[in-house]
């Protein structure tokens, strides 16, 4: 029997050996996706030249920057401002932690006008709903996307993604009127009832009646929110018309009926959106119907990312204060509505759940705390508009894995410096 020699083969690789590897071919591709996208943008422009328009071939051939711009360009349908744009000033975030306060505080305040635009003939293209007008321009302030890294080096005016598209999806034409409520992440709760509901409200300010709509675009219906929040707003199944539908998105409608954007990405809510929901949402009749916790913990223990590790020694402690830990994924939006409204004290890790904040009443008590890799100021703004108490602070220092982006980072907690700032907050 005749043996092989196997000295020279190189043993098999370990497992750890093949996701270094891997990583570091993902880790090319994100390097390189920037010019990538560049390469996409420069063969796309040459076709906004043909003497055809996006309909048929390439991206759209103008772009306007507002809504009223194109109106007042094209003098086609109708603009009306509904509430007027203006800055404001907030109140600095009540924390010991001195990057926090430099983080937040070099941050603008400005709310846009509020409107709605009625675009005959309009199109809306993509997951996002970006509008495009009869005479073929993107019109930008109701067509905002999350630009990222990747886009870095096309011009600013033309980092829109439709204006790396050789060619639209086929258009489907729908008759009558429709409402274009499409957001950039529909799907998360935090988007859905901060940009995308508020764009009823516009609607109804404009005196426009709901029953005379014949579809409402949103991004999806799938989740729980979704269908509870539409059909508490009065809107029936039967008129929606999803974005994500798993297919290329590109429609035309006899008249397209389109709200503003309540804020500009990563701006504050202004206060008509938040006394909407509050009005939409709380009522005497299921308030009275509710008995509520003054002190609660919103745990993120059914999250995927961004939870906070040896959670339950901070619930033990904050339990000997007499809060109640909570998780909001198995309750109505209503419900979320009612514990919210009715808590005096709300500590949270930073998550889709602090959105109701929304529903508090002034001078509530507000403890977040973030990753240091991740600090949002999305809830400090909610809280400067709708008069609440606001604390924060951050978890430790902690390195980023390959795997792990700076927004899913888990939180590392220090026990005693958040008994510190519940105490300096009369939290004892």
């Amino acid at each position: 029997m005749l043996l092989k020699n196997t000295s020279n083969l190189a043993p098999p690789a370990n497992s750890s050996t093949i996701k270094e590897q891997w990583r570091k071919v993902k880790k090319l591709k994100v390097s390189f996706r920037p010019y990538w996208h560049l390469a996409i943008y420069s063969l796309a422009q040459p076709l906004r030249l043909l003497p055809i328009t996006s309909k048929t071939i390439g991206p759209p051939k103008k772009l306007y920057e507002s809504s009223n711009d194109w109106h007042k360009k094209t003098q086609l349908g109708s603009y009306k401002e509904i509430y007027p744009a203006h800055h404001f000033q907030p109140t600095a975030p009540i924390t010991p932690d001195k990057n926090i306060s430099e983080h937040f505080a070099g941050l603008e305040h400005y709310l846009p006008t509020a409107f709605v635009a009625e675009i005959p003939q309009g199109r809306m293209w993509g997951n996002n709903g970006s509008i495009i007008s009869p005479d073929d321009g993107l019109i930008s302030d109701v067509s905002t996307e999350f630009t990222t890294e990747h886009s870095k080096f096309i011009p600013d005016r033309q980092k829109h993604s439709i204006f790396r598209q050789f060619k639209l999806p086929p258009i489907s034409e729908i008759e009558g009127i429709v409402a274009a409520l499409s957001v950039s992440y529909g799907d998360v709760y935090y988007h859905w009832m901060l940009d995308l509901l508020p764009r009823i409200e516009l609607l109804r300010r404009n005196n426009i009646d709901l029953e005379r709509i014949d579809n409402f675009v949103v991004n999806a219906t799938t989740a729980k929110f979704q269908k509870e929040t539409l059909a508490h707003l009065g809107i029936p199944e039967t008129k929606i018309i999803v974005s994500q539908s798993g297919s290329p998105f590109h429609i035309k409608a006899d008249k397209l009926i389109v709200p503003s954007l309540p804020r500009q990405r990563g701006g504050s809510m202004p206060k008509w959106a938040c006394e909407f929901l509050r009005n939409a949402f709380l009522t005497d009749t299921n308030l009275n119907k509710y008995t509520g916790q003054e002190r609660i913990y919103i745990s993120r223990g059914d999250a995927q990312h961004r939870q906070v590790k040896d959670e339950a020694n901070i619930i033990n402690y904050l339990n000997k204060l007499g809060f109640k830990s909570v998780t909001l994924n198995a309750i109505s939006v209503v419900e979320q509505a009612q514990l919210f409204s009715q808590a005096k004290v709300i500590v949270s890790p930073h998550g889709a759940g602090l959105t109701n904040l929304v529903f508090c009443n002034p001078q509530t008590k507000i403890v977040e705390f973030f990753s240091p890799n991740y600090l949002h100021p999305g809830y400090w703004r909610l809280s400067n508009q709708t008069g609440l108490e606001y604390h924060c602070l951050q978890g430790d220092n902690q390195p980023l894995t390959p795997q792990t982006r700076p927004k899913t980072d888990n939180i590392t907690l220090n026990l005693e410096k958040l008994a510190n700032l519940l105490n300096q907050a009369n939290i004892n």
